[in-house]
């Protein structure tokens, strides 16, 4: 983007240090066209304290210890912020810090840029937060934050975004903001799936059980020895497997691409390795016994006679392995396709 447009969009410069002032006193922070120019860092002005309850219950339940809090950057009291807090179209140049906070009002950020590093570790959001159409161009954090309300990220775009035990209790987010940005949390993509089923986004469910099964799989070992039975397990193939086959239960199709590469490999074995023939029967030829002249057979011969092997239509009791393979597909894709059709 040029300066000359960069001027225009953003009409006026702000200090940072008068956003502060405006939170200190209790007034309403009301932008629009703005470049914030400084470090909007909470931890810089006074403000009332109240308990973190999140501090108190890690510490009860032993998830982290004072060391751990401090290491991440959380603190065990909460600065309360009394005012409402609306920034559009406007543009943070230097890091922003809203870190353990209790904003008590409206927190609403509309297309919004953020360029540097914005911090919201244990934060806590008790009415709404809005974050529609706001971009992060460095991480943005929000481990232990807490949304009491609904928090909006339709059409924001992260670079880097944590998510590490965030409370919330609905987020209105679509999965192609998070897919390549989110850093793996298994809770946390526990909740996001939960939280897109129960918002009717079935596709952004599927897409986000995905990929926390293939964290999941890399996470696991080749080859497994326990103490008891069975004493040598292998997690990773199994995992595997279901990646290829059915998508971990989410891809019924590809259980087609499954089958049809079966019925490929099988109509190259019959054919190249002679492994059917042709009996070409001519009555001018025919001996007294009844034979024929055997004839190799063309790929189409092959192909036809895997496609009936697969689907074990052909050949009475005789079930060979491909046709094992086939009804195996079939039940894949089946149980797959009735998991992602049957929503409750």
């Amino acid at each position: 983007m040029s300066m000359v447009s960069l001027a225009a969009e953003y009409s006026r410069e702000v200090q940072a240090s008068e956003i502060l002032k405006q939170i200190e006193n209790g007034d309403d922070v009301n932008l629009t066209d703005c470049r914030i120019i400084g470090e909007l860092d909470l931890s810089e002005i006074e403000l009332q304290t109240v308990p973190n309850p999140r501090y108190n219950e890690s510490l009860e339940f032993g998830a982290f210890n004072e060391e751990k809090w401090r290491y991440y950057g959380g603190n065990k009291d909460l600065k309360v912020v009394e005012s409402n807090i609306k920034i559009h179209n406007s543009i943070f140049e230097n890091d922003l810090d809203f870190s353990n906070a209790l904003f008590k009002k409206s927190f609403f950020f509309v297309d919004v840029n953020c360029s540097s590093t914005a911090n919201c570790i244990s934060t806590n959001f008790s009415d709404s937060a809005t974050f529609v159409g706001a971009t992060f161009g460095d991480s943005a954090f929000f481990d232990e934050a807490t949304f009491t309300d609904t928090v909006d990220f339709l059409g924001t775009q992260f670079k880097e975004v944590t998510l590490n035990n965030t409370d919330f209790e609905e987020m209105r987010v679509s999965w192609d903001s998070l897919e390549n940005s989110l850093v793996f949390d298994g809770l946390t993509y526990v909740k996001l799936v939960r939280n897109f089923r129960n918002l009717e986004q079935f596709g952004d469910a599927d897409a986000a059980y995905f990929q926390y099964r293939k964290h999941r799989q890399a996470e696991k070992p080749w080859i497994l020895f326990q103490t008891e039975w069975p004493w040598i397990s292998f997690p990773k193939w199994g995992d595997i497997f279901m990646r290829l086959t059915c998508g971990y239960g989410v891809k019924p199709f590809r259980a087609f691409g499954l089958g049809g590469g079966i019925v490929l490999l099988f109509s190259l074995l019959y054919w190249g390795g002679n492994g059917i023939s042709r009996l070409k029967e001519e009555k001018d030829n025919m001996t007294e016994n009844n034979e024929g002249e055997i004839q190799k057979t063309t790929f189409s011969d092959a192909f036809y006679f895997s496609m009936v092997t697969f689907a074990t239509i052909g050949y009475g009791d005789w079930y060979p392995i491909e046709g094992f393979l086939g009804w195996l597909t079939l039940g894949l894709f089946l149980v797959t396709l009735m998991n992602v059709t049957i929503r409750p």
